[in-house]
């Protein structure tokens, strides 16, 4: 649906599936011939192993790496939109191949040019 849509279906918070790393790939393998195209590799909750863990899932699997502050409005108060907590920093150049997945026509793509400022 996510594709159908236009979109890159990514997957946020992978290790709340609290398995070991070949079962977390066994796992993401198998999304991924369902259509995954990312992994939320960047989040303020994991630990510095993780997210160098999930990088290199991502290198290996062919994924776009992205990041999230899990910010959800009213029902999250205590995280800014994308500010998160802790030392979290996506880093800017995930941008671009985000916005090449989805290509130059895509109706959701508005802000070629984005900064992000910090």
């Amino acid at each position: 649906m996510i594709r159908e849509a236009g979109g890159v279906a990514v997957i946020a918070h992978p290790f709340s599936w609290e398995t070991d790393d070949a079962r977390l790939e066994a796992g993401l393998r198998t999304l991924q011939a369902l259509g995954l195209g990312g992994i939320e590799a960047v989040y303020s909750e994991y630990t510095p192993e993780q997210t160098v863990t999930l990088l290199r899932l991502a290198k290996r699997l062919g994924l776009l790496v992205t990041g999230g502050s899990d910010y959800h409005g009213l029902a999250k108060p205590d995280i800014a939109l994308g500010r998160g907590f802790g030392a979290l920093d996506v880093p800017d150049t995930y941008l671009p191949p985000l916005l090449a997945a989805l290509g130059p026509d895509n109706p959701w793509v508005t802000t070629p040019n984005l900064k992000v400022e910090r």
